[in-house]
């Protein structure tokens, strides 16, 4: 059965829930509507869809370490980001990626960056 077409109280609601934050998703579902719909919606009202939260990891901090000699997956884990992530950051910052391989252990003293065990990594 198809669905008629979106009221402009539907409209409006949808909009003021983006407008909110809320995920497309979610709209979805309590409109009754399409992902895709809500995200054209949003985009004919002018409203720009929202990117993940990458930047959990604070870039200058990120510099930071990673300069001082942190390795990615450790700030990566510092932030709770993936080292993706954590690799576009820096390269946005302007720093060059150190090359791939077995490092002297980093000369951090700082109590957060004690390495933490990732599940699903392999040794």
């Amino acid at each position: 059965m198809k669905r008629q077409r979106l009221t402009n109280e539907e409209r409006a609601e949808i909009i003021e829930l983006g407008k909110q934050g809320a995920k497309h998703r979610d709209i979805a579902t309590w409109i009754g509507c399409s992902y895709n719909t809500v995200g054209y919606v949003l985009r004919e009202s002018g409203l720009k869809r929202k990117r993940s939260q990458l930047c959990k990891v604070d870039p200058p901090e990120a510099k930071r370490l990673y300069e001082a000699g942190a390795t990615m997956n450790l700030i990566a884990v510092r932030f709770g980001a993936t080292e993706a992530a954590v690799s576009r950051c820096l390269k946005r910052q302007g720093v060059k990626a150190r090359p791939a391989g077995r490092r002297k252990p980093a000369k951090i003293s700082e109590p957060y960056l004690v390495r933490v065990p990732v599940v699903g990594t392999v040794r």
